[in-house]
């Protein structure tokens, strides 16, 4: 069920407000120019995510990586410089924690260290409940912290709730709009 509220202050501070229910509905970004950058190693979970993705009608690119240093490579070269373009850059990234050849930790730590890459919106998505694994992510920078659900309807529901946020609810802007 999806409930979409409305309020509007008519004329002199009297207030319109109404619910409407609908059994079903899907949320739209018609204004987004970035992508999201999925780094997944998990090649079902990799495609659920996708699938709910594009049920929500994200207009967004979905760049999937597979690794931590496949990720960090998205970003920059050899020389550790930025290499994206402005069209390139992630809205956010969803990131497992458990990946091969570069743990998500060393990446969230790598990216947060990088003034292009500081503020960029990190959610991990992991199944490690481990409280030393979300400390450290929140300490390295991590947005969010969202443990994967075992229940399939848990686990779609988790990433359309963090896609609809990311993408149409939160404000974000590329490092070529930093001051």
């Amino acid at each position: 069920m999806c409930i979409v509220s409305a309020e509007s202050a008519i004329d002199k501070g009297y207030i319109l407000a109404f619910n409407m229910y609908f059994k079903e509905c899907t949320l739209m970004n018609t204004t987004s120019k970035y992508s999201i950058l999925l780094v997944e190693d998990a090649e079902d979970d990799e495609k659920l995510i996708l699938r709910v993705f594009q049920k929500m009608h994200l207009e967004n690119k979905i760049i999937v990586k597979r690794d931590g240093e496949e990720a960090l490579r998205y970003f920059f070269n050899q020389q550790d410089q930025l290499i994206l373009d402005k069209e390139d850059f992630p809205e956010f990234v969803l990131l497992d924690l458990q990946l091969p050849r570069l743990s998500g930790l060393d990446v969230l730590q790598q990216l947060r260290a990088h003034s292009e890459t500081k503020l960029l919106p990190i959610a991990v998505f992991t199944s490690s409940n481990e409280t030393s694994d979300i400390q450290k992510a929140y300490q390295y920078g991590a947005n969010s912290y969202v443990q994967k659900p075992v229940d399939m309807h848990e686990f779609t529901s988790s990433i359309h709730d963090l896609g609809s946020y990311w993408t149409l609810r939160n404000a974000s802007v590329s490092p070529y709009e930093y001051n």
